[in-house]
């Protein structure tokens, strides 16, 4: 399934300084020093299937209550290389809403934490070790 538009539950920056710092954040978790980290949070947001490997993630756009992935991944294991080639892989936008993904470390509503606590929190806690 391919989201082609911001999902129901979006809300975009409110403010002038909200929008810098959802661009600065989407534009930090886009270099390559995050990839790793983007890679488990992709996965850890979404079942991509059976032996599908997460291969590129870019953050499509941040606001103050959640982001989407644009993320791409092989199928079923196999890679543009095997035999089918781009018929391996596939793209599709992951939708993440801050408070759906950090239960665990308690109540994640809109207006406690700043956006910048929001991302830090989900973002750390992906293990990619």
């Amino acid at each position: 399934p391919f989201v082609s538009s911001l999902p129901e539950w979006w809300v975009p920056a409110n403010s002038a300084e909200d929008s810098t710092e959802c661009d600065l954040i989407q534009n930090l978790l886009n270099g390559d020093d995050f990839q790793d980290m983007m890679r488990g949070l992709a996965m850890r947001a979404h079942y991509f299937g059976e032996g599908s490997m997460v291969q590129t993630v870019r953050v499509k756009a941040v606001g103050p209550v959640g982001m989407v992935l644009k993320v791409q991944f092989s199928v079923g294991g196999r890679t543009w290389v095997d035999a089918g080639g781009l018929n391996n892989e596939d793209v599709m936008d992951v939708p993440i809403k801050f408070d759906e993904m950090s239960t665990g470390f308690g109540h994640g509503h809109y207006g406690e934490r700043s956006i910048r606590e929001q991302v830090l929190m989900i973002v750390s806690s992906v293990n990619t070790a």
